[in-house]
């Protein structure tokens, strides 16, 4: 005589609790001695679990019972009713629901619903598990998120949630936003063809609807770079706020003196660097000059600046002149006319002997940023680990066989900060509370603690220089070579399905490949080809072996000419100096530092020289905290003082 049926399929309909009891009929009145074979087939009700026994075939080899699943069976207790059927020893065999009888035994549930079902015809038993199994299709990201929006709306609370799901609150939380992601947003989404998970798809739903940045994400995400692209995305939000603002900032001011914006062109209007005063002149106008001309207009000089160019609206009618050719010595660049600034395009143009061109090292800064930032997430991720895979302990100690210099920093200069970070604490976290933290994770976590340290001491020394191979990379806190083994470490740190190795942006992959980074990105059009340097001893070896050359441009070392910056339609944009040109300059005013040199070829060639170094309010991008180029480290120093 054992414990079986109490209740009917119509008594399971109650309210929702964890309790067994309010899920049945009032069980003090239900009789605890029904013996087996007076169960009435297809009744249910609550069974102890002691009257269950497993199916001898049961195909289920891993039950799975994971964090998750406990938690809802614990908090809310099996929902879904076991099928069972007799079995000859007097007890109750269970056909389909081993899995919930084994998270019922592990928490300490004492009785479970069950479906009473005939045995069958031989074979049944199997086809019954095979049935239940494999139709059974999970609810995918977002329709998880819907329903627990949906308990949300109907006023569960995110701690009942919580413990209903066995979620945890931030991924409890990320569901609740993803839920509100817009249709349009959620079909792109299906469309990439990338299972996201709750977090991931809580990142891209704080894009908003930008398609475009949604789409760029996804396909990195293929290649295991989501990380990586959401910096970038970060990134170019970030840039387009500060240019924006700017923006307002000299719209307004200009305004303000009552200078006219313009976005689409007068058919008949000039640039002002076209124009001269006289007729057969060839000094172009100046904006300030032009202000109180009719015709002054004003108009964006690049979508990538916050700078302006002037124009004249009909310079025929207000009498001006089309310049005349000048000599190339004292042709002045448009952005020396007025008050506008040179472009990014004019900057990139001179590049220092031994250096990379500039406009591949702004953008290189920037892929080298948010490459930091994927790697920072990697570890945080990483931290929460229960142990280190096997390639971490001989990394750790090969690191303090070989104390390589980033250790040798840390030693000097911990960042405590960082490491708290990694950790998951924020950056306010100081010395005793991360070391608190650390000393609390269990002895088998300890080595995850330990190559956490480590990264962190990485992270602190590696900079906008180690992945540079011109002159400039020797001066890094972290060698390249050692930077390159500190990645490849991270690519060869499996931690199963959930957390796979780290997947290198492609300019860690040209320091794991030890190849100067050209800037070539499926995301993004190549970048000029590195301006080739003296050799130096950073130069990566060629296929000959010969370790002392540099990667070559493809036009056989030759500087590859600098093309003007766009003007829309409207020709006259002058030729900048060649780097012959450039050099003799330099030496001129090295060798002359008191100033005494004068002529208007002389004059001229120093003016379209210094136009084409960065603007001093914005640094030449060499290290995010580069604002100002004549104390940059990066140009070259007697230029720089000069200027």
């Amino acid at each position: 005589m054992s414990t079986a049926v109490l209740g009917t399929p119509a008594e399971l309909d109650q309210p929702d609790t964890a309790s067994p009891a309010a899920l049945a009929v009032d069980l003090s009145v239900i009789p605890t001695d029904v013996a087996v074979e007076d169960i009435p087939e297809w009744s249910v009700g609550w069974v102890e679990v002691s009257v269950l026994v497993e199916h001898t075939g049961n195909v289920r080899r891993d039950l799975r019972l994971g964090r998750k699943f406990l938690s809802s069976i614990k908090n809310r207790g099996v929902r879904f009713p076991l099928l069972v059927t007799r079995h000859p020893d007097g007890r109750l065999e269970v056909r389909d629901g081993h899995r919930r009888l084994g998270g019922a035994v592990k928490v300490g549930r004492e009785k479970v619903p069950c479906l009473m079902i005939p045995p069958g015809q031989p074979g049944e038993d199997f086809m019954d598990m095979y049935t239940a199994g494999s139709d059974v299709i999970p609810l995918d990201q977002f329709e998880q998120a819907d329903a627990l929006f949906s308990a949300s709306q109907a006023g569960m609370s995110v701690t009942k949630i919580r413990k209903s799901s066995g979620l945890g609150t931030e991924k409890v939380k990320a569901a609740l936003a993803v839920a509100q992601m817009p249709d349009e947003v959620r079909e792109k989404v299906y469309d990439a063809g990338y299972e996201f998970n709750l977090l991931q798809l809580a990142e891209l739903h704080g894009l908003g609807s930008d398609l475009e940045a949604v789409e760029r994400v996804s396909a990195e995400a293929h290649a295991g770079r989501f990380d990586y692209a959401l910096a970038l995305e970060h990134q170019r939000r970030a840039e387009d706020a500060r240019l924006d603002q700017a923006r307002k900032e000299v719209h307004g001011r200009l305004t303000e003196q009552g200078v006219i914006f313009c976005d689409s062109l007068p058919l008949v209007a000039e640039w002002l660097e076209d124009l001269t005063a006289e007729e057969g002149g060839h000094v172009p106008i100046a904006a300030d000059d032009h202000a109180t001309c009719p015709g002054h207009l004003a108009t964006w000089q690049s979508w990538e600046e916050a700078t302006v160019t002037y124009l004249c609206a009909d310079p025929e009618t207000h009498g001006h002149y089309p310049i005349q050719a000048a000599p190339t010595s004292t042709s002045v660049p448009r952005a020396m006319t007025g008050t506008a600034t040179a472009t990014t395009s004019d900057r990139a143009t001179f590049t220092p002997p031994g250096r990379h061109p500039q406009k591949l090292v702004i953008q290189a800064n920037k892929d080298w940023t948010a490459a930091r930032a994927a790697r920072i997430a990697f570890w945080t991720r990483f931290a929460g680990q229960h142990s280190a895979p096997s390639p971490a302990a001989a990394f750790i100690t090969s690191t303090l066989a070989e104390l390589p210099q980033a250790m040798v920093n840390w030693a000097s200069q911990p960042k405590w900060e960082l490491l708290g970070s990694m950790l998951g604490m924020g950056r306010d976290a100081w010395r005793d509370k991360v070391q608190a933290k650390i000393a609390a994770r269990a002895p088998k976590a300890q080595q995850v603690m330990q190559l956490l340290v480590v990264a962190a001491a990485y992270e602190a020394s590696i900079d906008n220089r180690t992945w540079r191979t011109d002159d400039l990379g020797r001066e890094t806190k972290c060698p390249r070579a050692q930077a390159a083994a500190y990645l490849r470490l991270m690519t060869e740190l499996d931690m199963g399905p959930d957390a796979p190795p780290y997947a290198p942006a492609p300019i860690e992959q040209a320091v794991l490949d030890g190849v100067a980074y050209t800037g070539t990105d499926p995301a993004r059009p190549a970048l000029d080809t590195v301006q080739p340097a003296e050799a130096t001893d950073l130069a990566p070896a060629t296929e000959s072996g010969s370790g002392d050359a540099g990667t070559a441009p493809e036009n056989g070392g030759q500087p590859t000419p600098a093309t003007e910056p766009e003007h829309g339609d409207a020709p006259g944009d002058q030729p900048a100096p060649d780097e012959d040109t450039a050099e003799r300059v330099i030496t001129a005013i090295v060798s002359d530092p008191a100033g005494q040199r004068s002529g208007e070829d002389e004059l001229g060639e120093v003016l379209a020289t210094v136009a084409l170094l960065p603007a001093a309010d914005s640094g030449c991008g060499c290290t995010p905290g580069c604002v100002d180029f004549a104390v940059c480290p990066s140009l070259n120093g007697e230029l720089a003082r000069a200027a």
